[in-house]
């Protein structure tokens, strides 16, 4: 079977310095940098006595409410939101964390594109900017991270002082941060969720704990289908060592991950998944196919401690909880290129992110910028007896008890202890990281191939493709100079053309860096390349009409678009559609005629 195929293979490659491929868009008006907004809720107040009494259990009860936000950017406010409680510890603290959904009690509800926020109290933490610290970190290491910004509550016009304004992990945030077209499953990893092996049956990482799943599905949650958490956890437990690069890579993002690893165990992040198995997300990426880590919730960092532990001495190769297991972080370690990269990646951000000077200017900014809210929040001392000199000495003078150190002496110790059991390592080997295609067959002749890979521009990269999956034969060189079909010289945007015709169903395909012996993947991928007639497709389905398009009763019915993509007409009798797996027969399309490239659109109005 024949069939023509332009393919352009473009490689998006990162630069020297081993940065991860993540958007890290600009904060916006609702994330403000150099301002403390304003956020106003207004709630009835004895569902406010309520929620507080609900809370003090644990209760996820969302409440209506109605929400304002002022800033010199913005002014909105937005009626009938949900209100509740959110955190574990600070449920009973004075100062109470607390969340809002915009989609609660309006379906598909989005504020600034935002369907919930988080403003979180920090009562732990003297300072109250040890969270935004953390986040700002990350971002500027260019990892997955969300948004901070600095907010000063008022509920019912009671002052309620200052909190950090925390963008919610959720599919906006993967949308926006992965550029996915369409949701991934997204799962929130909380306690006891240490990756371990159970089992190969999926259903079995459905397990509760206190009435919530360990590994509890965010996105997609109509399929509740595990089967990718169930297969990733089994490459990465039962994978001989020797093999598991090969493994592991296609369905994790690992350099990105050793990175994170190499940030928790500076930053002390021991409430997260190395050292208590909690507080993190597994997204998988359908860009790519491959899980990618998220950090969440990291206010017992910097020197907060409630676990007994020496945070500036712990090792940082050995810096999981007991003898307990935890593979992402033991097992990849157990890989020498991991190890090394893992050392690369501890020294380049003592270099850079985790450093005393630049962490004292972004804390002395913050300190000035949210310090008169601080001297007017009613609630900064009511839990530990923090005081205004603890506040504005947090970054030098340790408080004691849970403060075990001072900000920038925890930093300064940190960094010690570390480049004093800091291995020798070297500047790793260009790798490619990920990979993917966009196969457009047979709408299209286009095969778009794209791969990620850090430090890879002074090499020269190669698709090698062929015809069965042991012939990789023929190869290909892509260029980063500006010359068509490469759109933009030394972008990190590699881009080729190839035209041929052939004679295969299959084509055979991997990347190779020159010079390695290594390839991605390993054992190669394949794309179907029949150029059959497409026959009837479902082309488009509406399933929220919001009055894009009204029927013939002026109605906003959902509706499905057919398209006959093949060569001959269909004739739809016998034809049915449903919503309902166990009755296919519901719907029993008219018995009618669609030609070659026609479409018919059906409205599902039970009419």
């Amino acid at each position: 079977m024949k069939a023509r195929l332009a393919l352009y293979v473009l490689f998006v490659l990162l630069i020297n310095s081993l940065r991860a491929q993540v958007q890290q868009t600009d904060y916006g008006f609702v994330f403000p940098q150099n301002e403390v907004a304003v956020v106003k809720i207004t709630v009835n107040p004895d569902t406010l006595a309520l929620l507080l009494e609900l809370g003090q259990q644990g209760s996820e009860h969302e409440f209506p409410a109605t929400f304002r936000f002022e800033s010199s950017g913005l002014t909105q406010t937005i009626q009938n939101v949900g209100f509740r409680l959110r955190g574990n510890t600070s449920l009973n603290a004075a100062k109470k964390s607390f969340k809002i959904s915009f989609n609660t009690f309006i379906e598909g509800a989005r504020w600034q594109d935002l369907e919930k926020i988080n403003l979180n109290g920090s009562h732990n933490d003297p300072t109250r900017l040890r969270t935004k610290l953390c986040w700002d970190m990350l971002r500027k290491a260019e990892l997955p991270a969300a948004r901070t910004s600095m907010v000063q509550l008022y509920i019912n016009d009671q002052n309620m002082g200052l909190y950090t304004h925390v963008e919610h992990i959720d599919e906006t945030f993967t949308e926006r941060v992965f550029n996915t077209p369409f949701p991934g499953n997204l799962y929130k990893c909380l306690y006891p969720a240490d990756l371990n092996f159970i089992s190969s049956n999926a259903a079995d990482y459905k397990f509760e704990l206190n009435g919530r799943r360990a590994y509890e599905l965010k996105t997609n949650t109509y399929a509740d289908n595990y089967s990718d958490l169930a297969a990733f956890i089994g490459i990465l437990n039962q994978t001989p060592i020797e093999d598991l690069p090969c493994q592991l890579e296609p369905v994790f993002k690992v350099d990105q991950y050793l990175k994170q690893a190499a940030f928790d165990v500076l930053a002390g992040n021991w409430d997260g998944y190395i050292f208590n198995k909690n507080n993190y997300y597994l997204y998988k990426n359908p860009n790519a196919e491959q899980f990618e880590f998220i950090h969440y919730d990291l206010d017992n960092t910097l020197g907060i401690d409630w676990v007994n532990q020496d945070w500036t001495e712990r090792s940082i190769y050995s810096w999981a909880s007991g003898n307990q297991q935890r593979p992402l972080y033991k097992r990849l370690l157990q890989v020498p290129e991991y190890r090394n990269r893992f050392s690369y990646h501890l020294n380049e951000l003592m270099q850079h992110e985790f450093h005393v000077d630049s962490l004292r200017i972004a804390m002395n900014q913050l300190q000035e910028l949210v310090a008169p809210v601080v001297a007017q929040d009613p609630f900064h001392g009511l839990d530990y007896g923090f005081s205004f000199d603890d506040f504005y000495h947090g970054d030098s003078i340790a408080w004691g008890n849970q403060v075990a150190f001072a900000i920038l002496p925890y930093v300064a110790a940190r960094k010690a202890s570390a480049l004093s059991e800091l291995e020798n390592f070297s500047t790793p080997e260009p790798h490619i990281q990920s990979s993917s295609i966009r196969h457009d067959l047979p709408f299209s002749d286009t095969i778009i191939f794209f791969a990620s890979s850090p430090s890879a521009s002074t090499s020269s990269l190669y698709l090698e493709y062929g015809f069965s999956a042991n012939d990789f034969s023929s190869s290909i060189e892509v260029y980063d100079n500006g010359i068509a079909p490469d759109v933009s010289a030394n972008d990190g945007i590699y881009t080729a053309q190839l035209s041929q015709t052939w004679n295969a169903a299959r084509l055979y395909y991997r990347w190779r860096i020159s010079g390695q012996n290594e390839t991605f993947p390993c054992s190669g991928d394949f794309v179907h390349l029949s150029a059959a007639p497409a026959g009837l497709l479902i082309n488009e389905a509406m399933s929220d009409n919001n009055g894009v398009i009204l029927d013939d009763q002026d109605m906003p019915a959902d509706w499905i678009e057919l398209w006959n993509g093949g060569f001959s007409g269909v004739n739809l009798t016998g034809y049915y559609l449903t919503d309902q797996p166990q009755n296919p027969f519901k719907f029993e399309i008219e018995p009618s005629f669609i030609t070659p490239g026609q479409f018919k659109l059906l409205w599902a109005d039970n009419n």
